[in-house]
């Protein structure tokens, strides 16, 4: 039997269920989560023995700073800044992640989607340098314990 002894009518009742199956499907399947680096530079994550490298977008997320000269301390300038508005983060994609300096992942964070690489245990070279990263890291509300910690260096009004 082929395709075209069927009726008008069934082929499109075909046609219909097809597409709907096809959406249904698309409903479970689990899509692949993407790292979108929004960094300046290639970001290398060290697993074990292999390095990942997530090239830069090209396009570089960043927290406008203000700055103002304060005072000086023993001939030394202290100067006080404040960050402003985010620019060039996207809005939230599904199993879209940003990498982003950590920066901007404080001034953003209510954002799940934005992660930083953990400089904190970062492979050097003999210069100092941060040559791989262990992983990336994601702010989170503080753990209970902490609470009180952080409420000692929180501003007031903030």
């Amino acid at each position: 039997m082929s395709w075209d002894s069927f009726s008008d009518g069934t082929k499109l009742t075909f046609n219909y269920f097809s597409r709907v199956f096809q959406r249904i499907k698309r409903l479970f399947e689990k899509k692949k989560p993407v790292l979108i680096n929004l960094t300046p530079h290639d970001v290398v994550i060290r697993q074990g023995s292999q390095d990942i490298i997530i090239p830069r977008s090209g396009k570089v997320a960043r927290v406008k700073e203000t700055e103002r000269r304060s005072e000086v301390i023993e001939g030394v300038d202290i100067t006080e800044i404040s960050y402003d508005k985010t620019v060039n983060l996207p809005c939230p994609q599904e199993n879209t992640f940003y990498i982003v300096s950590v920066i901007v992942a404080f001034a953003n964070k209510d954002r799940r989607d934005l992660v930083f690489p953990d400089g904190l245990h970062a492979y050097r070279d003999e210069n100092g340098q941060i040559e791989a990263v262990p992983g990336l890291r994601r702010l989170c509300r503080p753990f209970e314990p902490a609470r009180r910690i952080v409420d000692l260096f929180t501003f007031e009004g903030e």
